[in-house]
């Protein structure tokens, strides 16, 4: 009997060995390293020094107010257009649904780097698509990546257009879970499609919905590949970028460790509260 309790707990072994090994262990070496000033050349223990210093650091809360700016403006569209799609071939044919489940998630199969180059061409300043656009609309070219909100806003874009694949199956499960009986007796009371999406389908996905939102918005505070390849400059970054720089290629580990503390405490504390809204929802 004994030993046979103990099966449970050893077929999880491996993957606890692997989650200490991987996960806890280095967030433990992170947070040990943002007490110090190093470069492993010379360390100095420094304390909260870097705690402290950050919130007075002009370029770490400009990347904390663009780590804002960008999960404001990514995941309510990503989200829209993920459910709105998703509800939109709910009642089309499955060949069709699977064709447009497959056509919006291929983005997310292609490489960063040959995504990069193919928008950084789209928002080029001089023979970008954009600017094509913006000639014949306005008369005018519009010089991308030149400032905050115009390096902020073709990141959205290009991460919001290849990153709601998968938020569009999610959804598309969701509502095919919901038993069939609900729907066809909605439609013996007299309820048309949109009716039967608004009133029926939207609101038995609300779980999803959180659910989506927070693997978004986790994904959204580690952008990292789109700034690095479209916009490297500090008005563009955010925390992920800047704590990239300063560990990397400013070899300041100890800044960059307290920096991705900070990041982790965010993204832990925003999982809480979308973990309640969760229970909530169910």
């Amino acid at each position: 009997m004994k030993k046979t309790r103990l099966i449970p707990y050893t077929l999880i072994l491996p993957a606890l060995i692997s989650y200490v090994t991987w996960h806890v262990i280095p967030i433990i070496g992170v947070m040990r390293l943002s007490l110090f000033k190093t470069n492993y050349v010379r360390t100095k223990w420094v304390g909260l020094k870097h705690y402290i210093d950050m919130f007075s650091d002009p370029e770490f809360l400009n990347a904390l107010g663009n780590s804002v700016l960008y999960v404001v403006l990514v995941v309510p569209a990503n989200l829209a257009i993920a459910v709105g799609v998703a509800l939109m071939i709910f009642n089309t044919k499955e060949n069709y649904q699977t064709y447009v489940k497959t056509l919006v998630y291929l983005p997310g199969f292609i490489g960063a780097l040959i995504l990069s180059a193919t928008w950084a061409w789209i928002f080029s300043a001089d023979l970008g698509l954009a600017n094509q656009i913006s000639v014949m609309l306005i008369n005018k070219r519009v010089p991308w990546f030149s400032t905050r909100i115009l390096s902020v806003l073709p990141i959205c874009i290009a991460h919001v257009v290849t990153g709601a694949g998968g938020g569009v199956i999610l959804f598309n499960a969701s509502m095919k879970a919901i038993p069939s009986n609900v729907i066809d007796a909605a439609m013996i009371d007299g309820c048309n499609w949109p009716k039967i999406k608004l009133r029926i389908l939207l609101p038995n996905i609300r779980g999803t919905v959180v659910l989506v939102a927070l693997v978004q918005t986790i994904a959204t505070l580690q952008l990292y590949y789109w700034i690095r390849f479209l916009a490297p400059f500090d008005y563009a970054s955010n925390l992920m970028f800047r704590m990239m720089q300063l560990a990397f290629q400013y070899n300041k580990y100890g800044k960059g460790s307290a920096q991705a503390v900070v990041l982790m405490l965010i993204i832990m504390c925003i999982a809480w509260f979308q973990f309640r809204l969760m229970r909530k929802a169910k």
